[in-house]
C-alpha cells in the first residue's frame, strides 16, 4: 500500500508527488513530460530518495480515452547513471486493449539514454579541437561527471 503525503510549498510537488511503498522505500513519482533536471536541484538532493518512478498524470488511454490502470514497469538509467522506473498501463476498454508507458522525459531523445545536453557538448568539443573519441569521452567525464563511450561518441557527433 502506497501512502501519499500531502503536498506542502516545495518545489517538487509542481513535478510529482512523495510516495512511500510498504518495504518503507522513499519514492518520488515524477508526472511524465518533466524535465529530469529537477533531479539535480538541492531540493531533490536534500530529500534523499530511495527510488525515482515516471508516471502518467491523466490515466486516460490515448487510443480510445478508456480509463488506465497500472500494469508493468521498466528500468532507464538516465545518463547512465540514475535509475528511473517507468511505470506501464493497461486499456480498462472491453473490446480493444492497449498498453501505454509513460513518455521519456522531454530532454531525452528516443533510443537514446543521455539527455541533449551532453550531447550537444561532445560535438561542441569536437568542433573546438580534433580530438579522439577516447579524449573526448574523458573530457565530457571530467566536465560533467557523466561516462560516455567513445563508440557513443562517435555516433552522438554523427546526429547532432
Amino acid at each position: 500500500m502506497c501512502v501519499k503525503k500531502e503536498p506542502t510549498d516545495n518545489i517538487l510537488f509542481k513535478h510529482g508527488f512523495i510516495t512511500s511503498d510498504d518495504n518503507g522505500k522513499k519514492v518520488f513519482n515524477l508526472y511524465e513530460g518533466h524535465s529530469l533536471r529537477i533531479i539535480y536541484s538541492n531540493d531533490f538532493q536534500e530529500e534523499n530518495f530511495d527510488e525515482i518512478r515516471l508516471v502518467k498524470k491523466d490515466m486516460v488511454c490515448p487510443h480510445c480515452r478508456a480509463r488506465l490502470v497500472k500494469n508493468s514497469s521498466y528500468e532507464f538509467n538516465y545518463n547512465k547513471m540514475i535509475p528511473i522506473r517507468i511505470s506501464g498501463y493497461k486499456c480498462c476498454n472491453k473490446h480493444h486493449t492497449h498498453y501505454v508507458y509513460a513518455s521519456k522525459l522531454k530532454d531525452v531523445d528516443k533510443f537514446c539514454s543521455f539527455n541533449r545536453e551532453i550531447r550537444k557538448l561532445g560535438v561542441k568539443l569536437s568542433l573546438i579541437e580534433f580530438l579522439s573519441n577516447d579524449k573526448l569521452s574523458e573530457f565530457l567525464k571530467a566536465l560533467t561527471g557523466v561516462s560516455v563511450n567513445r563508440e557513443t561518441m562517435f555516433y552522438s557527433q554523427m546526429i547532432p
